[in-house]
């Protein structure tokens, strides 16, 4: 056996493990997605709910109302800061992911173009097989009609 075809289990591996690791990334890059998509909500919703509390025009200002409008626009602020933590954690996550998946696709890329280069041997050791035989059949022949020629 070549020893190109022996580290065809070494390649099933690595092209198994890069594309997990892929997949693994593609998922990290989905919940960042979803963080993202629902600090926007956040984001929208505090603006509207402050336009819409400070929308009273004509009326007279209660108190209670306007304390308990500030207290939910601070609780919609802290749950945006800890949609932005998430997010940064979640980069962190996502980062490490692409790494482990570039890794993984480097490490693959290496072994292919090693069974390449080993594949591109075997093909010249082919070569240089075939062209010896047949140096060595034209040898032959030639001595043959030599032999035929002097008997």
């Amino acid at each position: 056996m070549t020893r190109s075809k022996r580290l065809k289990p070494v390649i099933d591996l690595a092209e198994r493990e890069e594309s997990q690791l892929a997949q693994a990334y593609t998922a990290q890059l989905r919940q960042h997605q979803l963080a993202q998509e629902k600090l926007q909500q956040l984001v929208l919703y505090r603006l509207d709910y402050a336009a819409m509390a400070e929308q009273a025009p004509g009326r007279p200002i209660d108190l209670a109302r306007l304390q308990g409008a500030r207290a939910f626009l601070q609780r919609l602020s802290e749950a945006i800061g800890m949609q932005e933590a998430e997010i940064r954690r979640i980069d962190g996550l996502v980062n490490q992911a692409r790494g482990l998946w570039l890794g993984a696709k480097r490490h693959q890329k290496s072994i292919n173009d090693l069974v390449l280069g080993y594949q591109a041997q075997e093909r010249q050791m082919s070569d240089k097989r075939e062209q010896k035989q047949q140096d060595e059949m034209a040898g032959q022949r030639m001595a043959w009609r030599l032999s035929a020629q002097v008997g």
